[in-house]
């Protein structure tokens, strides 16, 4: 009778990888920072475009930069800002909320929020984040008018 030999059993897809599978904690270390410098790199790229009013360009560098480490609330603050220039408020909002949740004692994100707010017509919600920002930082000129602004547009 004919001999067979025995097919190589390979795991089935979910069941426990084998000690090599996995990369070892120090590849990905070295991977995360790699992420990291890039995204700094391209928060870079991006300040250079916003500031030549390229918004679309900067709002591209930001995004990629939020996909590679979405930790940074700087990198969330600043495509609230590209929103708000190209007048996408809903997403300025959503880039602002998400900015003051990773960092809720930095002042600038609050700012950010009631900027976006008061441009998505949510006037009394921009008082709130106005008011929040300046607990924080009590003399920061651009919360100060922000919040003067935002309380002439919910008495209007």
């Amino acid at each position: 009778m004919p001999q067979f030999r025995q097919k190589k059993r390979t795991p089935k897809s979910g069941s426990k990888k084998e000690k090599g599978d996995e990369p070892s904690e120090e590849v990905a270390e070295a991977a995360e920072e790699a992420a990291k410098s890039q995204a700094q790199e391209l928060k870079v790229a991006g300040n250079t475009a916003f500031s030549a009013g390229r918004w679309e360009e900067a709002l591209a560098n930001f995004s990629e930069a939020i996909r590679l480490d979405p930790t940074q609330h700087v990198f969330w603050s600043n495509r609230s800002g590209t929103n708000l220039q190209l007048r996408r408020t809903r997403d300025a909002v959503t880039d602002a909320e998400e900015c003051v949740r990773l960092s809720p004692d930095w002042a600038k994100g609050y700012s950010r929020l009631g900027a976006a707010l008061l441009a998505d017509a949510q006037a009394t919600n921009a008082v709130q984040a106005f008011e929040t920002g300046l607990r924080i930082e009590p003399t920061n000129e651009a919360m100060l008018k922000g919040l003067a602004d935002a309380k002439v547009a919910v008495q209007e």
